[in-house]
């Protein structure tokens, strides 16, 4: 699946160029959020199952701290 790590930042996304954080925080029913350091499916986010303030937290925090997670379509 199309995967990036969540950093800030201009990517290419069906052609077009975005910002990444701008594209994932307004369209989190079409992601899925994964800890890079995790397994057995503990810490993945799946968006249209996620709250849009958890949501958008979880990305404060990644980008705050400057985590390694990953973003799926």
């Amino acid at each position: 699946p199309w995967t990036k790590f969540i950093r800030e930042g201009i990517i290419t996304y069906r052609g077009e160029q975005i910002e990444l954080t701008k594209l994932i925080l307004n369209n989190k029913d079409n992601f899925v959020i994964k800890g890079c350091d995790s397994h057995m499916g503990k810490s993945v986010y799946i968006g249209p199952e996620t709250e849009q303030h958890e949501w958008d937290s979880l990305i404060a925090r990644i980008l705050r701290n400057q985590e390694n997670w990953v973003v799926q379509e």
